[in-house]
């Protein structure tokens, strides 16, 4: 972390004063014992937490490096630069080439246009069966893991990244608190956005900022999940890490499961992946082609 947060860049990023104005409205809203933590909010008592002191005291070094910390430490892993030099060279006389072929035969073209793409997605069909059937002859998982006691079992970070999803958090909280899984060892973290006030509203209602960490974080681009996401890892306790989805309805047993499996894992195992389903398969013709599709994509090839 402090590499990351040493290398990452050093320009701040101010905000705007409306959006300041904001953040000094929730601010000032906020519960005085509950457990809801803005990122600027350098208000302290002596029941403040170690977490919260690291907060008030690296919020501005978090903000950076939860946006840029990939970029500063390791490019060639980021997709902050889309392309290289030598790629945006490569695109552009691919463009000037085929904008000089239509030019010169324009109907020849389109033709030959229409059979690439053609092709294409017909190749995309075939490599999509070809995974398929490769995951339908890998053997099946071995047996299953042997459970662990509860005094075995790791603390795990469940990080809750949610933005303008007020209606579906009732059902996600429940989902989360129904999980068989020590509660002292489930390190919650309710990752919203500053400029969001119905999600935090709906969450003070439901009293999640006294079950789980909330952490407010400001607005600021790029407005992603994955920004979210690296706020809550830069304060998360758990060995494990796992994200849910607002619209997520995880078994009850899923992170039993899965630490199980680490367990007893070798030290190249890094990611669990479940299965999926759809419990809103019925809604419209939209989720009822997803089911169609993601379960044959990815559940052959999921233990």
């Amino acid at each position: 972390m402090e590499r990351i947060l040493s290398e990452a860049l050093r320009k701040p990023r101010h905000a705007s004063s409306e959006a300041k104005r904001r953040r000094e409205e929730l601010d000032a809203d906020l519960e005085p014992n509950g457990n809801v933590y803005s990122l600027r909010n350098r208000q302290t008592d002596k029941t403040t937490t170690v977490q919260q002191r690291l907060l008030e005291r690296f919020d501005g070094e978090i903000a950076r490096a939860a946006i840029d910390g990939l970029a500063a430490t390791r490019p060639q892993e980021s997709a902050k630069r889309l392309l290289t030099p030598q790629q945006t060279a490569l695109f552009a006389g691919l463009l000037l080439g085929f904008a000089a072929v239509l030019w010169r035969w324009p109907v020849a073209s389109f033709v030959g246009f229409n059979v690439f793409v053609t092709i294409y997605f017909i190749s995309a069909i075939f490599f999509r069966l070809w995974l398929l059937l490769i995951g339908r002859k890998e053997p099946a998982a071995g047996a299953p893991p042997r459970p662990m006691t509860d005094a075995q079992l790791p603390v795990i970070t469940i990080l809750l990244p949610l933005y303008r999803d007020a209606a579906a958090l009732p059902t996600l909280a429940r989902a989360v608190d129904r999980l068989d899984y020590p509660a002292h060892k489930k390190d919650v973290k309710l990752l919203l956005e500053e400029d969001d006030p119905e999600t935090i509203t709906e969450a003070r209602k439901l009293g999640l900022d006294k079950r789980y960490e909330t952490i407010v974080i400001p607005p600021q681009e790029p407005r992603t999940k994955p920004k979210a996401c690296n706020y809550g890892l830069y304060l998360a306790r758990g060995e494990l890490i796992v994200i849910y989805d607002a619209e997520d309805l995880p078994d009850t047993d899923q992170l039993k499961k899965a630490a199980a499996r680490f367990a007893e894992g070798d030290a190249k195992l890094a990611c669990v992946q479940a299965r999926l389903n759809y419990y809103n398969r019925e809604d419209n013709w939209l989720t009822r082609g997803i089911m169609a599709q993601t379960p044959l994509e990815v559940n052959p090839c999921t233990p």
